[in-house]
């Protein structure tokens, strides 16, 4: 189909998800909708009389819905380390942030804890907290794999230390299985002092059932040999081969030796940089959710030495191991998996619900059926969060049931193969940039009055994590986002008249996309855009997405729905720049201009290496300039927004922005259930 200039977009908006109907919920199993209260397994939560002793360093106080951290939570502080052109090893740095404190170590501290909310009343034990994924639910394997949006597997487990789920990366590094850590003056040597009592879990019937009666670990103490393990693994060449693809996310182990100074049964472990070079995003690589799990030595080295490759998939090996506050219970594949409270979990009186669900319903209108009446509690992760059609009706049907509105971990854009023309010439390129009206764009994609699906983007988040440029500065002075748009689209037309001769253009193009809402929408805007303000047509073609991956596999297309290649669990600009590397960078991104190119690379490495905040911040906004406005790989048109829909009686869930997968991964554990 032919893009033409006077197509309007809203309706495609809002076509998806329009019909909402009240149908059963499309999955085996389930249970039927709770018509009273649940009966509790345990007495209703009793808290403690408040703590003797305040927490050391307690955290920040919990921010309110809407606002946002201005700077993420620094590595590390104090005078540069590196400077100008120097990549070389430093000799001095300075240390890390001791941790913020155990602030919720039992149950009872929780209601102390500077982000709980006194809307909650108290903490009640009972219920099953049922969640939607629109992914088919998959065994995984036993290592936190991700890949399936797994979020049962990445609740059995504990973290080396981890980000407070009520207060994001603004609360800083918490204590997990490391009750307190610290680091070496140069910055290059890391002590964690290990939690004792964390155990593995105790065998259960599943184990006998599965055959797996000599599987060694279970109701074992973690120490400090299990968690060496732990780390030496990830990075190995058994680790990738179980399936693990995106490696931005990890600490290399290559390059980190870890001991045990006070022996394998101590409680004492240690992280050397054989670099000689500090690292600024070391702790957030640990603090980042499923990617961090702990494993029992013994049950590592068996597993490793009796299947091969990916054998946990099939055995479903995840079921057997895990530390944290649930244990598994059962999975139906592509259909439902189970956890169940662990009785040994070290955090006393936690978790409070008995069991959690995780379920598949790809069908986005047979999931808001299922959320509408209340058999599934939460409707939204990712990919299959709530479309803006139907927050809408949510907001008509429901008004008083939360919704929880959070900026996701990538921006939609319009992509740009940059190795044949024309889109090989950075020109044309920025005059694509230029002509799209940003705010027609969100006025489009708004929900309601003073909420849309996205923010204006670049490539960090527009909401304030103080990495890139502020979304203020950006609007008033970069071109392609200032108002009005006149002298934009002059310029633009100049760039072409100076590629093509005056008042020639190229012919029609394709816009790749998948055959989603989401990629038809920006190939149709971006095709309106173009054809109104340059005279060049888009032809929209769209395919499922393994198709799509081979369409552009070949180079030979020139546009495609896309996404900012930053799609990391993780604000830390280390960890987000990974993939802007020339070794990983997309397929037909590439010929760009040299002195563009080795600036943005050396940039990366120096911003990687920099303790100071202040310094790291100016490095990480002339990155952004260079690759939005310089380079331009793509158009960024918006942070696509997740909208979480949730229930009136579940409480202690609070789904923050900048990684709403990573908080997700922690929340079951403080949330509860109260039906009054």
């Amino acid at each position: 189909m032919k893009l033409r200039h006077s197509f309007k977009i809203r309706p495609l908006i809002t076509i998806l998800a329009a019909i909402i109907a009240v149908v059963a919920l499309a999955c085996g199993g389930e249970a039927e909708v709770p018509t009273s209260a649940p009966v509790a397994t345990k007495a209703p939560f009793v808290p403690a009389a408040a703590p003797t002793a305040a927490p050391a360093a307690a955290a920040p106080a919990a921010p309110a819905d809407t606002s946002r951290p201005t700077v993420p939570p620094p590595t590390a502080g104090g005078a540069d380390v590196v400077t100008g052109k120097n990549v070389e090893p430093v000799e001095a740095a300075t240390a890390v942030p001791a941790p913020v404190g155990d602030i919720a170590n039992d149950a009872a501290a929780l209601l102390n804890h500077p982000g709980y909310r006194e809307e909650w009343g108290t903490p009640q034990y009972g219920g099953v907290l049922r969640w939607r994924t629109n992914v088919p639910v998959r065994s995984g394997n036993a290592f936190g794999d991700s890949t399936h949006y797994i979020m049962h597997v990445t609740n059995l487990y504990d973290y080396l230390i981890q980000v407070d789920p009520w207060l994001g990366w603004a609360g800083g590094f918490n204590p997990d299985i490391a009750e307190s850590w610290e680091a070496s003056p140069d910055g290059l040597t890391y002590t964690f002092n290990l939690r004792e009592g964390v155990k593995f879990r105790n065998a259960t019937p599943q184990d006998d059932a599965a055959g797996l009666t000599d599987m060694p670990g279970r109701g074992e103490e973690l120490t400090c040999e299990d968690m060496q393990a732990t780390m030496e693994f990830r990075g190995t060449e058994r680790w990738f081969s179980e399936g693990y693809s995106n490696s931005s996310n990890y600490p290399d182990s290559a390059t980190h030796t870890w001991t045990c100074p006070d022996g394998p049964q101590g409680y004492t472990l240690q992280a050397v940089l054989d670099s000689g070079i500090p690292d600024a995003s070391f702790l957030h690589h640990l603090a980042t959710a499923y990617y961090n799990t702990s494993l029992n030595k013994e049950w590592l080295e068996w597993y490793v030495a009796t299947y091969p490759p990916k054998e946990a998939r099939q055995r479903n090996m995840f079921l057997h191991v895990g530390t944290g506050p649930f244990m598994p219970e059962s999975i139906e594949p592509e259909i439902m998996a189970r956890v169940q409270r662990n009785p040994d979990y070290f955090r006393e009186g936690m978790p409070f619900i008995d069991a959690f669900e995780n379920y598949t319903i790809q069908d986005f209108a047979t999931a808001y059926a299922a959320w509408a009446t209340q058999k599934i509690d939460v409707m939204g992760q990712g990919s299959g969060s709530m479309t803006a059609a139907q927050v809408k009706q949510a907001r008509k049907q429901f008004p008083d049931r939360p919704i929880w509105s959070n900026s996701y971990g990538g921006a939609r854009a319009l992509g740009f193969n940059t190795l044949i023309p024309p889109f090989d010439d950075v020109r044309v390129r920025k005059a694509v940039h230029l002509v799209h009206d940003r705010q027609q764009w969100h006025e489009l994609q708004k929900i309601e009055e003073g909420r849309t699906a996205g923010d204006i983007s670049a490539i960090w988040s527009p909401r304030g994590d103080g990495w890139g440029t502020p979304i203020a500065e950006i609007e008033a002075t970069w071109p392609g986002y200032m108002q009005p748009k006149d002298a934009d689209i002059a310029e633009a037309n100049r760039l072409l008249d100076e590629v093509f001769g005056a008042g020639e253009r190229p012919g029609t193009m394709d816009c790749l996309g998948r055959a989603d809402q989401i990629s038809i929408n920006t190939c149709l805007y971006s095709g309106e855009m173009m054809a109104t303000h340059l005279g060049i047509e888009l032809e929209l073609k769209t395919y499922d997405a393994a198709s799509l991956t081979s369409q552009t596999a070949g180079c030979g297309w020139k546009t495609s729905a896309s996404v900012m290649p930053s799609w990391v669990l993780s604000p830390d600009p280390t960890l987000r720049l990974v993939r802007y590397k020339t070794n990983a960078l997309s397929s037909c991104r590439d010929n760009i201009d040299p002195a563009h190119m080795d600036r943005l690379q050396e940039l990366i490495v120096l911003q990687g290496r920099e303790l100071d905040l202040a310094t790291r911040q100016g490095m990480t906004r002339e990155i952004e300039d260079l690759i939005v406005n310089k380079i331009v790989w793509a158009v960024p048109m918006e942070w696509q927004n997740l909208q979480h829909g949730s229930q009136t009686y579940l409480k202690g869930l609070i789904i923050l922005d900048q990684s709403a997968h990573h908080f997700l991964a922690l929340l079951p554990e403080r949330t509860w259930i109260d039906r009054g």
